[in-house]
């Protein structure tokens, strides 16, 4: 028999919460296998998606970083080589 409990003020009849759950559990296994199929396929699509694009925001900041590092070491090489002239001028000169 059916017994009513009150809880919080709320009436429930404790034998019909346990078939709901029963039947959550029994009847309808292929809705929930279903949705941890799908559940699962939709992180594994947004993981691979996340993924994806850090990978393409990483590759384009290595590349500026690479062609700044590039134009820095370029000005550096011309500098370099403009001191070395000068100093070979400042040496003949003396000579």
């Amino acid at each position: 028999m059916a017994t009513l409990s009150m809880s919080l003020g709320v009436y429930y009849n404790s034998e019909l919460i346990a078939g709901f759950f029963i039947y959550i559990i029994i009847i309808d296994m292929d809705k929930w296998i279903l949705l941890i199929v799908g559940g699962g396929g939709g992180l594994l699509a947004g993981v691979l998606a996340a993924s994806t694009f850090l990978r393409n925001a990483i590759e384009k900041k290595s590349e500026r970083l690479l062609k700044e590092a590039e134009a820095k070491a370029e000005v550096l090489k011309k500098d370099k080589i403009l001191q070395a002239k000068e100093k070979f001028f400042q040496l003949k000169s003396e000579h």
